[in-house]
């Protein structure tokens, strides 16, 4: 009940936060272009006046109305731009957010994390590039093409997880738990694998070129078809492999 009442909070506060955005920014919208349809109005005006006669009060506006359009047509830029500034101030802090929690202890978090991560497409486009996940809890989880460039996963637990066509280049995974995960035809060049424990692990065609493997437990890996072409293979275990 926990866990549910918190996941439920978490989406709560996501929604609540989308609704006040989108309030916001159809508010920002709507004054930027009221400002742009009066700038043209007065530049319509002033175009009319200063091919007209008969009206001396007319002058002011003639002298003027050029600059004024100028103004208000730049503050209409200025609050696109500053509202376009906003969502992105706003996307960082979800995808944080999100981030955060996928070192939860909570799983059903965890699962959540993921899912939002795929949903909006965050998980291939370089936004899990470089991030801390030491330690984390991601057993069985489901991170099928994700992109974890650069990463650092050392001591994750990882048990039984879908890492199939995954983005593991340079990747630190020393010490972590990788046994009966699933990382057919994943991309490992020069990851760090050090100590890694890859027992029953499903490595078929797996690109390990470079990668790190120094005292790593292959105990029964399905290691057909890996390119293991300069890997670092001293101390392993390759009982059943």
């Amino acid at each position: 009940m926990k866990r549910v009442s918190q996941l439920f909070y978490y989406e709560f506060s996501r929604q609540h936060n989308k609704a006040k955005w989108e309030k916001t920014m159809t508010s920002t919208k709507v004054i930027a272009i009221v400002f742009v349809i009066f700038a043209l109005l007065i530049g319509v005006v002033g175009f009319r006046l200063q091919n007209s006669n008969g009206f001396n009060i007319n002058d002011l506006i003639k002298d003027f109305y050029t600059n004024v359009v100028t103004e208000l047509i730049s503050v209409a830029f200025a609050i696109l731009i500053l509202e376009y500034l906003d969502q992105q101030r706003e996307l960082r802090q979800n995808k944080k957010h999100l981030i955060h929690l996928l070192q939860s202890k909570k799983k059903d978090l965890v699962n959540w994390a993921i899912e939002e991560l795929r949903v909006h497409g965050w998980a291939f486009d370089g936004t899990l590039k470089n991030i801390y996940l030491g330690g984390a809890d991601l057993s069985y989880a489901d991170l099928c093409n994700f992109v974890f460039t650069g990463s650092i996963l050392s001591e994750a637990n990882l048990f039984g997880a879908d890492l199939s066509q995954t983005n593991l280049e340079k990747t630190d995974l020393s010490w972590a738990n990788l046994s009966e995960a699933n990382l057919n035809e994943t991309n490992l060049t020069k990851a760090d694998l050090q100590g890694t424990n890859l027992t029953k692990t499903n490595l078929k065609e797996a690109q390990l070129a470079g990668a790190t493997l120094l005292d790593a437990n292959l105990s029964r890996a399905d290691l057909y078809g890996a390119n293991l072409n300069r890997t670092n293979l001293r101390g392993n275990n390759f009982r059943g492999a």
